[in-house]
């Protein structure tokens, strides 16, 4: 969907009641929400609720919003703010995702090295994704995984385009410099 006319039209034909119109928002926007979320928060419990504080706070709060065709940055923002709220709540900046043990081999399935070799890289991203702070987690986030362009994280943020910049390389030299001794597995 993105900022396209279509988009602009579920907006105002929920901003009028229709909440069908949301429904149709929130069902476009609930998977890339839970992965932004999950990315800052890094527990599902944590970012399904995220998700739906959000649309809840969303739907509460639509008639706000001035422009229509900024509802994509506007939902990224309360995103942003319930997840630091929960970061705030919880007291804690990064902790490391939940995980249910590496996912059972099938047949055919990489051969026991491989899954090994597999697990301890998705370790490691993980124990350098916790390094990061939730305003360098949220950058990387939008930059690699959401592809916006910087002028869109500054909108989605609320910060200036060098501090956009700034967040994004911060956050991949530190990733860089946590993973640095993982290079041979790759």
């Amino acid at each position: 969907m993105g900022a396209h006319p279509q988009e602009a039209a579920l907006v105002r034909a929920a901003k009028q009641g229709d909440r069908e119109s949301f429904a149709e928002l929130a069902r476009h926007y609930q998977g890339p929400l839970y992965g932004f979320c999950y990315w800052n928060l890094r527990t599902r419990q944590d970012a399904e609720d995220a998700v739906q504080a959000t649309l809840l706070k969303a739907l509460e709060y639509l008639d706000q919003l001035e422009d229509d065709t900024r509802f994509r940055p506007w939902l990224y923002r309360i995103a942003t703010n319930v997840c630091l709220a929960e970061h705030r709540r919880a007291g804690r900046l990064s902790p490391l995702p939940d995980d249910d043990g590496p996912a059972p081999l099938a047949d055919g399935g990489p051969a026991p090295t491989e899954a090994l070799r597999r697990r301890e890289i998705r370790e490691a991203l993980q124990r350098a994704m916790g390094t990061l702070s939730p305003i360098q987690r949220e950058a990387l986030w939008l930059f690699h995984f959401e592809q916006l362009p910087y002028a869109s994280i500054c909108d989605t943020l609320g910060i200036r385009p060098a501090t956009a910049r700034k967040r994004v390389f911060d956050a991949v030299e530190r990733l860089r410099h946590e993973l640095q001794a993982y290079r041979s597995l790759l």
